[in-house]
């Protein structure tokens, strides 16, 4: 078995077009974060939970397998929303120097 999304909205790789869709986007991103961040402590305790069992022969080889695979998924998922983080924040800082530079450019042909 595995774990599989099968749709984000917006999509991952999408960071906006202008600079009032980037910061919506960013915000976004930010609750997101949060809200996978409060999964953090249950997640792992679930894991903890597992090795334990499989430790004391509760579970089977193959359900401690499915859960490091879980903790393995669940690691990449954080890592994958910290970077998309850092790409909106770039993006957001972008789209403000060009909002800038178009009003210069405005005032100078005007």
């Amino acid at each position: 078995r595995c774990l599989q999304v099968q749709e984000v909205q917006p999509p991952i790789a999408y960071i906006g077009t202008s600079h009032e869709e980037a910061v919506k986007l960013r915000e976004i991103h930010e609750a997101v974060l949060k809200n996978v961040e409060s999964k953090q402590s249950p997640v792992r305790e679930l894991l903890r939970q597992a090795d334990e069992g499989t430790q004391r022969n509760y579970l089977g080889s193959t359900s401690h397998e499915e859960m490091a695979a879980l903790g393995s998924t669940w690691d990449d998922l954080k890592m994958l929303l910290h970077k998309r983080k850092v790409i909106l924040e770039k993006n957001v800082n972008f789209q403000a120097h060009y909002l800038v530079r178009k009003k210069i450019n405005y005032i100078l042909i005007n």
